[in-house]
This record gives structure tokens, C-alpha cells and sequence, in this order.
């Protein structure tokens, strides 16, 4: 498999790393813990893009009072799948 090349590349990446999983690449990521990570990837887009005029700083707090259960859960997945390689 190749890495995603287009301006979406790493939305590609990630999507290759949900369940169901595209081969050969392993299925890490449920559709609930995906759903979970989007506000956070799109927050990125935001910021990195300088619209930073557009945020919702309502939403913001939200996010940010959330992250650490969500980061938790990523954590988790993340390392069960690095412990199923020894």
C-alpha cells in the first residue's frame, strides 16, 4: 500500500485506519471513536488555515473538557494494538 498523496492525505490515512479496515493496514479505530477524534482533526484544519475568526468558543470549551476522556480512549486503542505485536 502506498501513503494517500492528495491534498487529503491525511484523511485518507486515518480513514485507512477505521473499522472496517483497508488492507493490509489494521482496523484501529471504531466508527464511535472515529466520530469522537473528528471535532479534533477539524480543529486542526481550522487552525492550521488561520480561521482562527471562525471559532465557536462555546464549542471550543466543550472540546477541550472532552479531550482527555477521548485522548484516553485513543491511548487505549492505540496501545492494545501495540501490545498484540509482541
Amino acid at each position: 500500500m502506498s501513503l494517500p498523496v492528495s491534498e487529503t492525505w491525511h484523511i485518507a490515512l486515518f480513514e485507512s485506519f477505521c473499522i472496517p479496515p483497508q488492507v493490509p493496514l489494521p482496523g484501529l479505530f471504531d466508527n464511535v471513536l472515529a466520530n469522537k477524534l473528528a471535532p479534533y482533526r477539524n480543529f486542526r484544519h481550522v487552525i492550521y488555515h488561520s480561521y482562527g475568526f471562525e471559532l465557536d468558543w462555546k464549542r471550543l470549551a466543550e472540546r477541550v473538557a472532552q479531550a482527555p476522556a477521548v485522548f484516553q480512549s485513543f491511548r487505549d486503542v492505540v496501545m492494545r494494538f501495540l501490545q498484540s505485536l509482541d
